[in-house]
């Protein structure tokens, strides 16, 4: 098996960054990323918390949060830094909930759902109607949590939307394979992943040891974690993905200095679309494996070398951008169990989201502590 190295997927990832050197002078607040997190419930207040902060400190602008009241109480008090909007308000209709939220995502550039967001009916309702007319919008949408719940229970809402992520644990997407009657083995992993991004239309992202991120075609991501499993991982890691995709959407605009000459297309996720560093741009052919090219039948992984860089090079940007976020979430959790071991959490790995990004991403000339 080939291994995804992360030090290519690093030197790629440079490549759609916003600067922060001198070349950054031009920016205005708002361009390296406007994140929208849904969730937040009666019962939960750290999830939408945890993937706000975790988009703000790996370098997004803004990130607003549409919860319920009560929890929109909690996390004011946790952070000034976040916009909280508690529109999940049960005294509203569903639709009037679901509108309330779908006017600030005019506003952002990634929309975070299901961080806390719980299975009460009314949570799930709104959270549907939202994804629906999010999909009117054509705006990118990472699904996590109860939003994964959600799809199980009725995939239609996602079936065929390529801008949406969905970052599944081994039991959330062991729920969404057997919806879609799909098998699944310990030796199939990595085929059945593919099937169901096929058949969904969607990205997938897998969380796990090793995770695997699927548009059809998978690329496998071997970066050594924490062995302490603390909650709260999952919800760094949508955040995280979330302000790497609006950065893949700056670098489609051309807002960022060094991606000036990258081109625009409709759809960046199935282009490939790589390597603008040293002010050189290639742009490569379209995905060679359309969905229906694939089909349910063929769903063949390519786990790529990224030593090799004319490999490295046929990773589509999306999927690029997954695993960047992949590896620097493995790295933080790494460095906060290093520091507490058994005693690591989600709130320490938020703390030092900063400093890893910075040693990991961030080139020598432009490094900073954070």
């Amino acid at each position: 098996m080939k291994i995804l190295h992360s030090k290519s997927v690093v030197r790629e990832t440079r490549a759609f960054m916003p600067p922060i050197d001198g070349s950054a002078s031009g920016l205005r607040k708002g361009q390296s990323g406007r994140i929208l997190v849904v969730g937040g419930s009666s019962e939960y207040t750290g999830a939408p918390f945890y993937a706000s902060m975790a988009a703000l400190r790996s370098g997004a602008d803004i990130a607003h949060v549409a919860c319920h009241p009560r929890a929109g109480a909690a996390i004011r008090t946790l952070s000034p830094e976040l916009i909280v909007h508690p529109c999940l308000d049960p005294v509203l209709t569903a639709n009037e909930a679901a509108q309330r939220v779908l006017e600030i995502a005019k506003r952002v550039h990634v929309v975070v759902i299901g961080p806390g967001l719980s299975r009460d009916s009314f949570m799930l309702d709104v959270a549907a109607r939202i994804l629906l007319g999010l999909k009117e919008q054509e705006k990118m949408v990472v699904l996590d949590a109860d939003a994964l719940f959600l799809c199980s229970q009725r995939p239609e809402l996602v079936n065929g939307y390529r801008n949406a992520v969905l970052t599944p644990n081994h039991g959330e997407f062991l729920r969404l394979c057997e919806t879609l009657n799909i098998p699944v083995s310990d030796n199939e992993r990595v085929d059945a992943v593919n099937l169901l991004s096929s058949r969904l239309g969607c990205c997938i992202v897998l969380k796990g040891e090793e995770d695997i991120v699927s548009n059809g075609t998978s690329v496998c991501i071997r970066e050594r974690g924490s062995p302490r499993r603390c909650g709260g991982q999952g919800d760094l890691l949508s955040g995280i993905i979330a302000t790497f995709i609006s950065w893949m959407l700056g670098a489609k605009a051309g807002l960022y200095s060094r991606q000036a000459n990258v081109p625009s297309t409709k759809d960046i996720g199935d282009k490939h679309i790589a390597d603008a560093l040293k002010g050189k741009t290639r742009v490569l052919e379209e995905s060679r494996l359309s969905r229906n090219a694939i089909g349910d039948a063929g769903a063949a992984s390519v786990i790529v070398n990224l030593i090799d860089e004319d490999v490295m090079a046929d990773v589509p940007v999306l999927l690029l951008m997954c695993s960047a976020a992949c590896i620097l979430v493995k790295q933080v959790a790494r460095r906060a169990f290093d520091m507490k071991g058994r005693a690591m959490t989600a709130t320490l790995m938020v703390d030092v989201v900063g400093d890893v990004f910075s040693e990991s991403f961030d080139e020598a000339e432009s490094k900073k502590r954070n």
